[in-house]
C-alpha cells in the first residue's frame, strides 16, 4: 500500500516569520497603520475626481453642431446693411451712408457684451466670395468661413485697403477708413460679402461665430466717375449734386459764383440761403430746388 505524500518539513526560520507575521497582524499598530494607508489612497482618488469635475465644469468641451461647426455662444453681427454698390478706393459705407457698426452678440443672453475682456477685443475685417452661406445657415465652422475668403486676383495685391483691423469699445465698432481695390465682375457671382473674424486666440477654446454682410456688387472707380452721390463728400465738385449736370447751365452758374464744391456750396447756403436760390433763379423749380438742399441737413456740420 502507497504511502500517502507529506508536506516537508518547516525550517525554523520560514515557522519564525509565520508566527512574527500573524502576530503582526493581530496587533493594533498593524490595524492603524493599514487603514491610515487605505484612507490616504481613498482621500487622493476622491481628489482627483473632483479636480477632473470641476476642470471639466469651468472649461466645458465646446459642443459640436451637424457638419462639424462648433455651437458658438458669441457672434459678432454687421448692425447695418451696407451699401449694395460700391466702387473701389472709395469709402465702404452703410446703406444710408452711415459708417457700418459691428457687435460682439452673447447668443445665450441675447444682448450685446458690454463688459468682460470680450468686450474690447480686436476683430478684422476681410473679403468673402459673394456665394458664401448663400443657404442662410445660422453658424458654419471657422475652417469653412476662412476658405471662402476672397484671393486678389494676380498682380491685384490686397482686396481690401486701409484700416482692416478694429478694436471693439463695450462690444461696439465702426468700420474706418477702408476701401476695395478691385471689382467684384470677375467673380463667379460678380458680389463680395465683407466678413468680420476675432483677431486674436479665444480664451479657453471659446468660439467666436465670425459675422458677414449681404452680398453686394463693387464697381470701378472709372465707372463712377459721372454719377452722382447719395452722399456727396465736401470735396465733391458741385455737379455731384441732384439736377445739377456736368457742364450744363447751373453748373456754370454756380461756377460763376465761386461755387466749384459741396463744401463752397454749404458754405454759401448757411452764409445766404436767399441769395443762393436767386443765383439758380426760375429756371430751377422748387421741387428740385428742394431735394438739392436736403443734403444741408446732413452735410452741413461737416463744414470746418
Amino acid at each position: 500500500m502507497a504511502t500517502p505524500p507529506t508536506s516537508p518539513p518547516s525550517s525554523p526560520t520560514s515557522e519564525l516569520w509565520r508566527r512574527l507575521i500573524l502576530e503582526m497582524m493581530m496587533g493594533e499598530e498593524f490595524w492603524r497603520f493599514l487603514s491610515q494607508k487605505v484612507e490616504s489612497m481613498v482621500r487622493r482618488a476622491v481628489c482627483q475626481e473632483l479636480e477632473k469635475r470641476l476642470h471639466n465644469y469651468i472649461n466645458p468641451i465646446p459642443r459640436q453642431l451637424v457638419g462639424g461647426a462648433q455651437h458658438a455662444r458669441y457672434h459678432l453681427k454687421f448692425q447695418n446693411k451696407i451699401c449694395r454698390s460700391l466702387h473701389t478706393f472709395r469709402k465702404i459705407e452703410g446703406e444710408t451712408g452711415s459708417d457700418v457698426e459691428i457687435a460682439l452678440f452673447d447668443t445665450d443672453k441675447k444682448v450685446i457684451v458690454t463688459s468682460g475682456p470680450l468686450s474690447s477685443i480686436k476683430v478684422e475685417i476681410v473679403v468673402l466670395n459673394g456665394d458664401f452661406n448663400n443657404d442662410d445657415r445660422e453658424t458654419w465652422s471657422e475652417e469653412e468661413f476662412n476658405r471662402r475668403i476672397a484671393l486678389p486676383r494676380d498682380n491685384k495685391g490686397q482686396l481690401l485697403k486701409g484700416e482692416r483691423f478694429i478694436k471693439l469699445n463695450n462690444g461696439i465698432g465702426s468700420v474706418g477708413n477702408i476701401a476695395f481695390t478691385d471689382n467684384s465682375s470677375s467673380r463667379k457671382t460678380k458680389t463680395f460679402r465683407l466678413g468680420v473674424r476675432y483677431a486674436q486666440s479665444a480664451p479657453n477654446g471659446e468660439r467666436i461665430l465670425e459675422g458677414i454682410t449681404e452680398p453686394f456688387r463693387v464697381k470701378e472707380c472709372r465707372v463712377e466717375s459721372s454719377q452722382k452721390r447719395h452722399t456727396p463728400s465736401l470735396d465733391d465738385e458741385v455737379w455731384r449734386l441732384k439736377h445739377i449736370s456736368n457742364g450744363g447751365k447751373f453748373h456754370e452758374t454756380f461756377q460763376r459764383h465761386g461755387i466749384k464744391t459741396v463744401q463752397d456750396f454749404l458754405r454759401y447756403y448757411n452764409m445766404e440761403k436767399g441769395k443762393l436760390r436767386d443765383i439758380l433763379g426760375s429756371r430751377m423749380s422748387e421741387g428740385c430746388w428742394k431735394e438739392i438742399y436736403v443734403i444741408q441737413e446732413t452735410s452741413s456740420i461737416l463744414i470746418p
